[in-house]
């Protein structure tokens, strides 16, 4: 009895563990989320109808790992942007956000570039990269990808072209990198992991006190993905506390029974 109740005990310790941690990551991402809402003018706008919002940029897009703080540099404004079906909603987004005075909008239009397949040049240098789209140096488009928890595959791949189209961009490791791919590379501009941006008459780089929309976004969203997987886990380990408990009644029913025949 003593073992069926140590080991019910070590599967109600591992489970309160789990289910712990599930809670502190909801906790995290719906901090990372309500940042996210409560940036800029955007908030005003997508809840005009005939702006028709449909989301974040970064809601619709998956950078590589790492890059985003240099994708979002690359894009400027555009990281934060508002995605709208097309050029009559990006118009009258505009008009609203300056007759109203809300602030800068940004606004992408998610049928900029349906296909998603990017500029030509990107896709060639992805290719000649031994097939691996992400060994620097490498077109900074081909690190943006489709947001696989996105509700509209086909609207997310619009987006994803529509970014390409932005980012004319070499990304690359270090700065050294990126000033020889600049002067010697034919590259208007390139970009380095750290975010730092070159072109032919300077550069940006430094620190920044804030994250981009990108970062929180990926943080929300690594969150998010962390939360199901142990999910899965404390699914298993509840079932594994049920099926310890009735072990451990069993042995008390059992124990119960041989106290009660010594007695007789």
């Amino acid at each position: 009895l003593a073992k069926r109740q140590e080991a019910l005990d070590d599967a109600l310790a591992r489970q309160r563990d789990v289910d712990g941690s599930i809670i502190t990551l909801q906790a995290k991402a719906d901090a990372l989320r309500d940042t996210l809402e409560s940036r800029n003018a955007s908030g005003t706008l997508e809840q005009d109808d005939q702006v028709a919002a449909m989301g974040r940029l970064a809601d619709f897009i998956h950078v590589e790992e790492g890059w985003e703080e240099a994708i979002a540099h690359a894009l400027d404004a555009f990281s934060g942007a508002i995605v709208v079906p097309g050029e009559r909603n990006l118009l009258h987004a505009l008009r609203k956000a300056k007759q109203d005075r809300l602030g800068k909008a940004v606004l992408v239009m998610s049928d900029a570039a349906e296909s998603g397949a990017g500029a030509p040049e990107q896709v060639a240098v992805a290719e000649e990269n031994d097939g691996s789209p992400y060994r620097t140096p490498c077109a900074a488009g081909t690190m943006v990808s489709a947001n696989p928890d996105a509700p509209n595959p086909g609207r997310a791949a619009g987006v994803v072209g529509a970014v390409r189209l932005l980012l004319n961009d070499v990304a690359v490791e270090t700065m050294d990198e990126a000033v020889r791919m600049v002067h010697d590379g034919g590259w208007a501009q390139a970009i380095t992991r750290d975010g730092e941006v070159v072109n032919p008459v300077g550069a940006v780089g430094g620190s920044s006190l804030s994250q981009s929309d990108l970062s929180l976004a990926a943080r929300r969203d690594k969150a998010l993905k962390r939360i199901t997987v142990l999910q899965g886990q404390l699914d298993d380990i509840t079932r594994q506390v049920g099926e310890a408990r009735q072990r451990r009644d069993r042995g008390r029913v059992l124990v119960d029974k041989e106290s009660q025949r010594r007695i007789q």
